[in-house]
């Protein structure tokens, strides 16, 4: 009979075992379950595929999250059934079950806004929001409610599957012997190692694995999110790169710009760029293909523009814009640059081009001060005033209890600041009401379309408030001399077909508006992105100067057209063509066809083979790692 009991105890574990993948398994799928809209063409072929190629990550995920347990194997068994150590054991499994389930019910709706699983650096961004973080669990927890209570439920199963398998009565007073303890143990020991490593070849299971089993589009499907956060940890930024000789690197790709023409003057007009917090090309009629618009007053704007109907944001964080915009640095690493180890560095920044020239500058954001460290990034890509809620000078109505100042007021208040500048001066500001749980003022509740999502709303209400700020601006000395350049930090949910696939899913609108300047109309095709705003910037006010960026001036058309992104740990680039190209970071890449939201009238064939593509994009990383690595991001 006694040898039957370690048999008894085995069949028990392997239960364990089973129901707690199968529960991380149905965790990970509720992505799709709840946002079936963000996966389009997903059949049941491709449901298979996701489920069973997900199935080694559940597995790995499971054996890393239980390695703690490995000394509690090789404590003799009777000793494991002492009071003290039985709840050490309970609370640990509780924590485990917690840890397995929470951060894949928390992407359910979090991955609706950044379109990649989490990573370790949530950690940092939790702590740029300190001030916020209060008012912002209420409000999460009052609209998402039905994912506590689902949580809640799988908990609670969790909890009975542990009380049932092991800490079932029946063992309690068993006499397992350490002979037959010991090679369980060892057992047991050797599946947690060889499942944490997810593979018995020379490379361990790693996020990119995902994509191999049903492509990109499906990855974040394949892996779950506590996965991703594990193998995240405690990562490098970056690690240099050797592919090009310094020689060879030069040659294929090179930061360094210089736009100056002796034969053109130098134009010293004022320089406002307005970043709208989540604007989608998906919200923007004069972009979105016939969707309805949520943006009536940048639809008349974009008449009197220069529109570049091929814009795509670098990433999807305000963490990943903010940078792309103002110092032409794309999100290339886990961290964002703003909260990485390479934040201290000397950057590159619209205010340090154009304070070179004499230019006041100042930077605007209605948001708590230190809120995700945009004073601190402010100040390092060279804004010499900054203005936050502290400086505000409204009444505290103008509030909206969460993120900051409401973007109707807070624009107003720029504009009077503006005014009181020298000129020629640049301005940069940040809007934020277009963010969850989207507060709009009291006063104007109904006065906007609510649309498909909640968002659209705070959308036509930011849209709203551009309106307001170009009447007060109009008005000012410095209005006919200044260039404005509005733009968008990253996308926000989307809800058609179309914006929902990569890469529209990161299309983001730009106009660039000069009352001054009757040349600066039209439509623009060029293939763009965010890093390319600053040497653009230098190109078109011809300034004698060098800049260093990480994209090229959309008045360049010899430049080679690219748009470089990062999602899932994959490096990923468009190319004229609509070529996409996904590229692990080592050896695994492939070039794809991807399709557009938005019709050209013209667009250029691709004269790059994927070969050439991937050979350009190695020499972006290394550029873009080495010089972050030795501190010569900027061209000092």
């Amino acid at each position: 009979m006694k040898p039957r009991l370690p048999i008894h105890l085995l069949y028990r574990y392997l239960i364990y075992f089973a129901a707690t993948v199968l529960l991380v398994a149905l965790t990970r799928m509720f992505l799709w379950v709840f946002n079936p809209s963000l996966f389009p063409n997903f059949d049941f072929i491709a449901f298979l595929r996701v489920f069973s190629g997900g199935l080694l990550f559940d597995l790995s995920t499971f054996c890393m999250m239980h390695l703690i347990f490995i000394p509690f194997l090789f404590v003799p068994y009777s000793w494991l059934q002492k009071k003290g150590i039985r709840i050490v054991r309970s609370a640990l499994l509780i924590i485990a079950a917690f840890l397995l389930m929470a951060p894949n019910l928390i992407d359910v709706i979090y991955y609706r806004f950044t379109l990649k699983r989490t990573t370790f650096d949530v950690f940092n961004f939790l702590g740029t929001i300190e001030n916020e973080m209060g008012s912002l669990s209420l409000r999460f927890f009052i609209d998402f409610w039905y994912m506590f209570l689902l949580f809640l439920a799988l908990f609670i199963l969790s909890v009975f599957l542990i009380r049932k398998t092991l800490f079932s009565a029946k063992f309690k007073e068993l006499k397992l012997k350490y002979k037959f303890q010991f090679p369980l143990a060892l057992l047991f020991t050797a599946i947690l190692l060889a499942g944490g490593r997810g593979s018995f070849e020379m490379r361990p299971l790693g996020i990119l694995h995902a994509s191999k089993v049903a492509g990109p589009e499906y990855a974040p499907l394949v892996v779950n999110s506590t996965y991703t956060i594990i193998k995240t940890y405690g990562k490098k930024d970056l690690e240099k790169k050797s592919w090009f000789s310094e020689n060879e690197l030069s040659q294929v790709f090179t930061p360094v710009k210089y736009y100056y023409s002796s034969a053109d003057t130098t134009r010293y007009y004022n320089v406002v760029l307005i970043i709208s917090e989540s604007l989608s090309a998906e919200h923007c009629g004069f972009l979105n293909n016939g969707l309805d618009s949520y943006t009536p007053f940048l639809d008349s704007l974009s008449k009197q523009s220069l529109v570049f109907n091929n814009m795509y944001a670098n990433g999807k964080r305000s963490l990943d814009g903010i940078p792309a915009i103002v110092s032409s640095l794309p999100p290339l690493m886990q961290n964002p640059f703003v909260t990485s180890m390479y934040s201290g560095n000397d950057i590159e920044g619209v205010a340090n081009l154009l304070g070179h020239e004499g230019y006041e500058s100042a930077f605007f954001h209605g948001g708590y001060n230190g809120t995700m460290n945009f004073d601190g990034y402010a100040a390092a890509a060279g804004y010499k005033q900054y203005f936050g809620k502290n400086e505000y000078e409204g009444p505290e109505s103008d509030f909206d209890g969460r993120w900051g100042i409401f973007d109707e007021p807070f624009l107003q208040f720029m504009t009077k600041k503006c005014s009181s500048f020298q000129q020629p001066f640049t301005t940069c500001i940040f809007t934020l009401s277009a963010h969850h749980p989207y507060t709009i003022p009291t006063a104007l509740k109904n006065k906007f379309p609510k649309g498909p999502k909640p968002i659209h709303e705070t959308i036509a209400y930011a849209d709203y408030a551009l309106k307001k700020f170009f009447e007060a601006a109009s008005k000012t000395k410095w209005y006919n001399n200044t260039l404005f350049i509005i733009t968008a930090d990253h996308t926000s949910e989307l809800y058609s077909d179309c914006f929902n696939s990569v890469p529209s899913n990161h299309a983001i609108p730009m106009l660039w508006f000069n009352p001054g300047d009757n040349l600066l109309k039209g439509k623009s095709d060029i293939l763009c992105q965010q890093t390319d705003i600053l040497p653009s910037l230098a190109d078109y006010l011809n300034l004698n100067d060098t800049v260093l960026a990480f994209g090229n001036s959309v008045f360049d058309t010899t430049s080679r057209r690219f748009v470089i992104m990062m999602n899932d740990m994959m490096y990923q680039m468009l190319s004229d063509g609509f070529q996409l190209l996904d590229f692990d970071g080592e050896t695994e890449y492939r070039q794809s066809q991807y399709r557009v939201c938005i019709e050209f009238e013209r667009m250029l064939s691709s004269p790059y083979t994927p070969e050439n593509n991937l050979r350009f994009l190695k020499a972006i990383i290394q550029q873009f790692n080495n010089r972050a690595i030795g501190n010569k991001l900027s061209k000092q």
